[in-house]
């Protein structure tokens, strides 16, 4: 069994679990716009720990980002759909 417990505590996981701080104080943090935010209470093989959540601003800004990221891909496809059946000899770069 303690063979078990060596492995699981020298795992680059729960070294990087352990890293995180075992107060919840030391985990809330404020948010300019959203205000107190507080740490989230994890559990992992028995060591208690808290993590840093996200506040609502952080969650609709990595929303918006992946929204324009995946308008933008739906753009080039869409370019690509548009004019590539005129075929090579009128390509227009400019366009792109």
């Amino acid at each position: 069994m303690q063979h078990t417990n060596d492995t699981m505590n020298t795992s680059p996981l729960m070294r990087r679990f352990l890293a995180n701080p075992t107060t919840q104080a030391a985990a809330n943090w404020d948010c300019p716009t959203c205000g107190l935010i507080q740490g989230k209470r994890v559990t992992l093989m028995g060591a208690t720990r808290y993590l840093r959540e996200r506040c609502a601003c952080q969650e609709a800004a990595a929303l918006q980002k992946e929204q324009d990221k995946r308008r933008l891909e739906w753009i080039h496809w869409q370019r690509g759909r548009t004019f590539s059946w005129l075929g090579e000899r009128w390509d227009d770069s400019a366009i792109r």
